[in-house]
C-alpha cells in the first residue's frame, strides 16, 4: 500500500445517533452487531490500490467495507439483495 496513513475507527463510519432501540431494523442489529470488526479493511484498501478502482462490492450490506473506501476517495459501486440492509446503507450515507 502507499505511504498513505487511513485512520479506521468504527466510529467514523458507524452512526449510531437516531436509532431507535426498541424497534431495531435488520441494518441497524447488523450493525450493532459488527461496527467494530474493521480489522480486514486495510485488506481491502491494499486491493483497491493494487488492483485499480472503481469497485464493485456484491454482498454490500449495510456498507460496513464500501462507505470506508468511498471515506478515502474511492469509487465504489454496492450491491446486494436485501432491502433493510440496502435503507440502513441509504440511512448512513445521508
Amino acid at each position: 500500500m502507499p505511504n498513505t496513513k487511513y485512520e479506521i475507527k468504527p466510529s467514523n463510519f458507524i452512526p449510531l445517533e437516531g436509532i431507535d432501540w426498541k424497534n431495531l431494523t435488520l441494518g441497524e442489529q447488523y450493525d450493532l452487531e459488527h461496527f467494530s470488526r474493521v480489522e480486514d479493511i486495510p485488506f481491502w484498501l491494499k486491493s483497491v490500490h493494487r488492483f485499480g478502482f472503481p469497485l464493485f462490492e456484491i454482498g454490500c450490506g449495510t456498507g460496513r467495507i464500501s462507505i470506508p473506501l468511498a471515506y478515502y476517495g474511492f469509487e465504489v459501486f454496492a450491491l446486494d439483495k436485501s432491502e433493510p440492509m440496502l435503507l440502513r446503507l441509504k440511512d448512513k450515507l445521508s
